[in-house]
């Protein structure tokens, strides 16, 4: 294929805006090949290698109407997952499509509908949001929130049992979610690893959220019992499904939900089922004989308090459980911890075959073979054929998803057959409904027409003066017709503004009026403007269609989270709208009584010369008028943005060491603190090479104090990373040394007695991060010669040592300073002499 070839089908696709087409066209002419063409503009972020690849088959399908296909990322029981963007706000998405053969299957197509019915009036963190849904052609489709992330199951695969606060947190998440659900009036029945998920954040941190409702019961379904539960027929997983689960799956509640995610705790802390078994129905009669086995059987360290929660959540009667999910989420929050990659990587390590773990598993392309899956190929086809595209999700008026009613889910056929002349069937003219349409147009004008003739005669024959009115009326009528710029309509031009993220408390009451970029848009003089809400608004929200007025009154058992409110300006006219412009509201919710804390985290580890940035985590995030501070150890040339509480700091060559910071927020007059957190910064070169230099025999005096520098201004550093630890002779005291400053210090006593005391000094790393060659020495001797006091004379004069003592010294300090001779360390030790010698001040001995 040439790339003139791949050129138009570039433009066939309408993957590419006009501009990006310039480009394609531009490098085109610099490559021949349409492989080489497609290749560079993968490279250049114009096209995904799943677009090129598909391109170079001759693919032109990637467009649902607003949604584009970026690559394949999975298969499931149901059918195929892409990743898309929305070309309207550039938000990534996930589109998953119902298998082409599963379409048969009643049962499983009522499954597909039912995940977005019911997923689509969720608005919730913890659930995994329906944006829209449709079809092309007659393959259904769903567009769902994108989840950066892995499901629980495969990380439990790498992970055998989590740490127990990490498994707390994950089931409290979830069951934040069931409880939103359980507002809803819905019950999931089907929640166990494989369907929750974590979807983490550009800080690692993750967010629980809970997928597939295909399940769900929802409470106005009184024909479930017949259309998609059967009598005896049993729907979930045993594994985890509540007892009354098996007998009567359309009468359960929410309590099954809470049963079930309890067993899915317990699978987290033990990294087993409550009842193993490969016979599903051994499996579902066990639990329904007996309850679930304690946890602390499998792991014994596991707290009391833990233990029986997990009891609680798993009784065979129903009024024994905690009677909601919030119940549930309460309970559990005391004993979480942030659900961070860091605390999964701690466990990991510690997993059998650590080296081998792979934590988080990237989202890549499908493990099937493109050309030999058939529901995969038809799908693409349809995309590829032009079939229509119909969106099936509108706003109702509380604010949620419905059906559209106009666009049934599965088109009804209806086959008709005309006559022709001869008297042969023509099915080209009747079966069309566009054709049906325009013919009872056609009548409905005849027949419109046909009264008016009929009453202008009876006009004309009964009252002349009245004919000629009409007469005139008419021709007025008829000049306004003719003047088309009269009537034509003129859709305004505006672009709304973008708002600050709001902050409201539960039981607040919002009212915001949306804003313009520049000037509003004046009344149109046909037509009218309309204020509309988008889709996925929380359901309360209204708005005045006149004014944009947007009012909420926040209940006050929402749950903790930040919540989108799009706004859509239309213009109408004629019973068509047109979208003008559009915006929303972020609006983030907080408890009455809000408690704010910091993640923990451990210490930040940079090098000399490297910058870093430490941005606040604060859970909540913190008011408009709240301010952050820090204090702790002082940072040279450091800067700090109190608005959003993010450090930024360079340490160079002289800052090597630990610094203890805190950050604290104050509230909104920054009078209190209402949160602190304390970091250590630990800046450490790469290569770190430590020596406790060695030092000259000192002399001393009793009654004197006596202070050695152990460091220079070369080697200060090593008091900031080394604590000292002095051991003194036998018999001496007043003795010391300072590990910061590596001062010794020793105030000689009067009765010390003459001649050398060897000091030993010890060094050991400051703290535990810091990890010293084993080759490095980590000790060195100071010797003190006392000499006597001035003036003494007689027996005290000092003698010149025998030559068997001289021999002996020497070897004594050949052997302590064996490894400062060695090749490798000697011109160290011999410039260090050096430094020693420069520094040293002459005294009345060295004369």
């Amino acid at each position: 294929m040439q790339s003139t070839d791949f050129m138009t089908l570039l433009r066939k696709s309408g993957l590419m805006s006009t501009a990006q087409l310039g480009v394609a066209l531009a490098l085109s002419r610099e490559h021949n090949a349409a492989e080489d063409l497609s290749a560079e503009l993968v490279r250049q972020g114009l096209l995904t290698s799943w677009q090129a690849s598909q391109l170079l088959k001759g693919q032109t399908g990637f467009v649902l109407q607003h949604y584009k296909l970026l690559e394949a990322i999975g298969k499931g029981g149901m059918g195929h997952v892409f990743k898309a963007i929305d070309s309207r706000d550039a938000s990534i998405v996930a589109v998953k499509v119902m298998s082409r053969k599963l379409s048969s299957n009643q049962n499983l197509v009522n499954r597909f509908r039912r995940e977005i019915r019911a997923s689509s009036r969720l608005n919730c963190p913890w659930i995994v949001r329906t944006i829209d849904a449709g079809r092309v052609g007659r393959i259904d489709f769903m567009v769902m929130e994108f989840v950066n992330g892995d499901q629980l199951d495969n990380i439990l695969q790498r992970i055998s049992s989590l740490p127990v606060s990490v498994a707390c947190e994950i089931t409290r998440q979830a069951a934040l979610g069931l409880q939103h659900a359980h507002e809803q009036k819905m019950v999931h029945r089907d929640i166990k690893p494989a369907n929750l998920m974590i979807d983490w954040t550009g800080d690692n941190s993750g967010i629980v959220k809970i997928m597939d409702m295909g399940l769900v019961r929802l409470s106005e379904d009184d024909e479930e019992r017949t259309a998609v539960t059967r009598a005896g027929q049993v729907m979930g997983t045993p594994d985890y499904m509540s007892p009354e689960q098996g007998w009567n799956t359309a009468t359960v509640d929410i309590r099954s939900d809470i049963y079930s995610l309890g067993c899915t705790l317990f699978r987290l802390l033990t990294g087993k089922v409550p009842f193993p078994g490969d016979n599903p129905l051994q499996v579902l009669m066990a639990r329904c004989s007996r309850d679930v086995p304690p946890a602390s059987s499998l792991r014994p360290e596991l707290a009391e308090p833990i233990d029986q929660l997990v009891q609680k959540m798993t009784r065979r009667d129903p009024q024994e459980r905690f009677q909601t999910p919030a119940e549930v989420a309460a309970a559990l929050e005391p004993f979480c911890a942030p659900l961070t990659v860091d605390a999964l990587k701690k466990m990991a390590a510690s997993q059998p075959g650590a080296e081998t773990v792979v934590l988080l598993q990237a989202i890549s392309r499908p493990d099937f073979s493109e050309s030999q899956d058939p529901g995969y190929q038809q799908f693409l086809k349809a995309m590829d054929t032009g079939a229509a595209v119909d969106l099936m999700l509108s706003n109702t008026p509380s604010g949620g998803f419905e059906l559209s009613p106009t666009i049934p889910l599965i088109r009804p056929t209806r086959i008709t057959t005309g006559k022709t002349s001869s008297g042969k069937s023509s099915p080209g003219e009747s079966g069309s409904p566009r054709r049906g349409r325009k013919a009872g147009m056609v009548a409905l004008i005849a027949v419109t027409a046909l009264t008016a003739l009929i009453a202008t005669f009876v006009a004309l024959k009964g009252n002349p003066k009245s004919a000629t009115a009409t007469a005139e009326t008419k021709t007025g009528a008829t000049s306004t017709a003719q003047n088309p710029a009269t009537e034509k309509p003129v859709t305004p031009v505006a672009r709304l503004a973008a708002p600050e993220p709001l902050r409201m408390k539960v039981g607040d009451s919002l009212d915001v009026l949306p804003e313009f970029d520049d000037q509003p848009p004046a009344q149109p003089k046909t037509g009218q403007l309309i204020w509309k809400t988008g889709t996925g608004v929380p359901q309360g929200v209204t708005i005045d269609p006149r004014t944009g007025r947007v009012k909420w009154k926040i209940p006050d058992t929402l749950a903790v989270a930040s919540y989108i409110i799009p706004v859509e300006l239309h213009f109408e006219y004629a019973g068509k709208q047109t979208l003008v412009s559009e915006t929303r509201f972020v609006v983030t919710v907080q408890s009455a009584n809000m408690e704010y804390r910091f993640s923990e985290s451990g210490p930040i580890r940079v090098e000399p010369g490297q910058s870093f940035v430490w941005k606040s985590d604060l859970i909540p995030a913190p008011e408009p008028k709240m301010k952050y501070r820090l204090s702790g150890d002082q940072l040279s040339s450091r800067k700090f943005d109190e608005t959003r509480g993010e450090l930024r700091w360079t340490p160079n060559a002289g800052d090597i060491g630990r610094f203890n910071v805190s950050m604290e927020v104050l509230n909104a007059d920054g009078t209190a603190v209402v949160a602190k957190v304390t970091r250590s910064i630990l800046v450490v070169p790469q290569k770190l090479e430590i020596t406790l230099p060695g030092v000259l025999e000192q002399t001393g005096r009793p009654n004197e104090t006596l202070k050695v520098q152990l460091y220079n201004q070369q080697t200060a550093a090593a008091g900031r990373l080394l604590t000292l630890k002095l051991k003194s002779p036998a018999g001496i005291t007043g003795a010391a040394i300072d590990s910061r400053s590596g001062t010794f210090t020793w105030a000689i006593p009067r009765d010390a007695g003459r001649g050398p005391h060897e000091f030993l000094i010890d060094a050991a790393p400051a703290f535990p991060e810091i990890s010293l060659n084993a080759t490095t020495p980590l000790s060195t001797r100071l010797v003190v010669t006392v000499d006597a006091p001035s003036g003494r004379t007689g027996n005290n004069a000092v003698t010149v040592p025998a030559a068997d003592a001289v021999a002996k010294a020497e070897a004594s300090l050949r052997d302590q300073y064996r490894r400062d001779l060695s090749a490798t360390a000697r011109p160290r030790f011999v410039r260090r002499l050096l430094e020693l010698q420069y520094e040293q001040q002459p005294g009345p001995q060295d004369m």
